[in-house]
């Protein structure tokens, strides 16, 4: 997974006086397969986009990660291979991006339901 620069920016506003920071909220998948980098704005080739269930959750210390999931009623047969979380339901700024190892890509037939689940996790760099 690759925290983008557009979705790091954003998510410093929360930390400092900007006026008008915007909470990512929406989870999205495609079928693009180029490895996720850091400058990314948009997932390589999106199908789906909704507003995420949201859970704060504790990996490595208590509420560091934050897991975004939603239920997609799949409306054209492909192989989901890509994730992304963004703060717009159809634009905005994109906090993540991953791209599914071969073994976890999966295919999907129209009218499938599927959970896509992406877990966001913020770590301590060593300066506490």
């Amino acid at each position: 997974m690759a925290i983008t620069t557009a979705g790091l920016t954003e998510s410093i506003y929360l930390f400092g006086d900007e006026s008008d920071p915007v909470e990512f909220a929406y989870i999205a998948y495609g079928t693009g397969t180029t490895d996720a980098a850091a400058g990314d704005t948009t997932l390589e080739t999106e199908v789906d986009r909704e507003a995420a269930e949201t859970t704060i959750m504790s990996t490595l210390v208590k509420d560091d990660t934050i897991r975004y999931s939603y239920e997609f009623t799949i409306a054209a047969a492909g192989a989901i291979s890509e994730v992304g979380v963004f703060n717009d339901d159809t634009a905005g700024d994109m906090i993540a991006h991953s791209i599914l190892d071969e073994a976890h890509r999966i295919t999907v037939t129209v009218g499938q339901k599927i959970l896509v689940e992406m877990d966001v996790t913020v770590q301590d760099g060593g300066y506490s």
